[in-house]
């Protein structure tokens, strides 16, 4: 049943970035807070769902309901972690002296939409199996 996992190639090369990007965050210079990788890890095993169970409906239909609760609290993890690291880029980048406030304004615009293209994608698959489960599509 769940021993073949079909999904067409654009699917595996997003789901390796989303990984790649995930790991890659271990390497920055700021400290690990558990809280904050735990719920990366579970906003990972989300995506990650979610793109499998686009195109796997058996996924969805073993998760059931489930896929309801974890795009809302997914979508609240991202939304509010956005909100706090674009408020730490904000001070970072109020350090760096040799930029004009037009430069730092778009680092920070290329910073966050960055961000919206890894995470954006997955998410809005999640809404559509919600809908999905609920009857709605």
């Amino acid at each position: 049943m769940l021993t073949h996992v079909a999904l067409p190639w654009w699917g595996w090369v997003y789901l390796l970035l989303v990984l790649i990007m995930f790991v890659t965050s271990f390497f920055s210079e700021k400290s690990l807070n558990m809280n904050e990788v735990g719920a990366s890890v579970m906003s990972l095993f989300s995506i990650c769902v979610f793109v499998v169970g686009f195109y796997n409906l058996s996924v969805v239909q073993f998760l059931g309901i489930l896929i309801i609760p974890m795009t809302l609290i997914g979508i609240y993890w991202e939304f509010t972690n956005a909100i706090h690291e674009t408020g730490n880029a904000q001070d970072e980048l109020a350090q760096e002296i040799d930029l004009s406030d037009g430069e730092r304004a778009m680092l920070l615009n290329v910073a966050i939409g960055f961000n919206a293209l890894i995470v954006v994608p997955g998410y809005v698959l999640g809404i559509i199996l919600s809908f999905n489960v609920l009857g709605i599509v």
